[in-house]
């Protein structure tokens, strides 16, 4: 039996990493993306989409301001200490550039994570999208 994963937030890049684990036969709830039209009907509650875990996988930036998950299409925020308060020490919570408030929770609730942006080739892959955005920016 394969391990059940958590898409919790983000953008549609976390959207095609669900597609890409359930494609592969894994279980994935994807919790967040209420305000998409596929996702509109979604009906677990962050305590369900938390508990149902094996892996939480968290966006990039895992938050913007250090109170909620980065989530853009989700209706209401995703209150990052709401997340740990309802993990357990056997889930593991991955995202990226997870602030020193947020390790220091983590580690202080012994909760297992990985921050995947810390990963050179991670950053060097984010380096050119983020380029080509910018240079579409100064172009417009």
């Amino acid at each position: 039996m394969g391990l059940k994963y958590t898409i919790l937030g983000g953008d549609k890049r976390s959207l095609e990493l669900g597609n890409l684990l359930m494609k592969d036969g894994n279980d994935v709830c994807i919790f967040g993306f209420d305000r998409m039209d596929q996702y509109k009907d979604e009906s677990a509650n962050l305590k369900e989409a938390v508990e149902y875990a094996d892996v939480i996988i968290g966006p990039l930036p895992f938050s913007t301001d250090n109170v909620n998950v980065n989530s853009p299409f989700a209706n209401e925020g995703i209150q990052v200490d709401a997340v740990f308060d309802l993990m357990s020490e056997k889930q593991v919570l991955i995202g990226g550039k997870f602030s020193a408030e947020h390790e220091k929770k983590l580690k202080n609730k012994e909760l297992k994570s990985a921050d995947y942006f810390i990963r050179e080739e991670m950053q060097v892959l984010n380096a050119v999208p983020t380029a080509e955005g910018a240079i579409q920016i100064a172009m417009e």
